[in-house]
């Protein structure tokens, strides 16, 4: 009968179950890019001032290279632009992050400058994941109030528009990148 007893107790003691439903409370604040866990925000810089505009009814980031308010109306084809000081990326966050650049379209990087602008970006860092990967050493790793602050663009057209290549893949992109950031677990 003791034996028994013991066995029944045991069985009962495993903590096993079929279902559990338990209410908690949860609060999530969706909030804009200046204020979100990875802060994007644009520089108060001319290039900045110029070409990285805030959607003031999502708050979102964007950025826009198709005109200048001076007549520019585009890239130069067969040539090198590269527009600095645009942006900046800040952990708010509680972890260090990898952050990375994906969808792209050919010819674009995107980059972070290694000392605001006094050497040639290829010195600075690269952001973009789809040639990096995203356990990639080469992307940059921002810790908790820590910022990547003049993130920049490079956009390379060795073609005639056309032709294929960068130039049909930029001229008149109007598409999203997303910009990711990976902890070092997930990477």
């Amino acid at each position: 009968m003791g034996s028994l007893a013991a066995t029944g107790a045991a069985g009962l003691g495993t903590g096993a179950f079929t279902s559990v439903q338990a209410d908690r409370s949860v609060q999530i604040d969706v909030a804009n890019d200046a204020d979100a866990f990875l802060r994007l925000e644009g520089n108060d810089t001319p290039n900045g001032n110029e070409y990285v505009h805030d959607d003031g009814s999502s708050g979102t980031l964007s950025l826009d290279f198709s005109e200048t308010d001076t007549d520019g109306g585009g890239l130069n084809q067969n040539a090198e632009t590269i527009i600095r000081d645009l942006f900046t990326i800040e952990n708010q966050g509680t972890q260090k992050v990898y952050v990375g650049v994906t969808g792209l379209p050919e010819g674009m990087s995107i980059y972070a400058d290694a000392d605001g602008g006094s050497v040639p970006p290829e010195a600075g860092v690269t952001l973009n994941q789809d040639t990096q990967g995203a356990g990639s050493n080469n992307l940059p790793q921002i810790g908790p109030g820590g910022s990547l602050q003049r993130v920049g663009v490079i956009f390379r057209i060795t073609d005639e528009l056309g032709e294929g290549g960068p130039a049909d893949a930029l001229d008149d992109f109007d598409g999203t990148i997303t910009i990711n950031a990976y902890t070092e677990s997930e990477v």
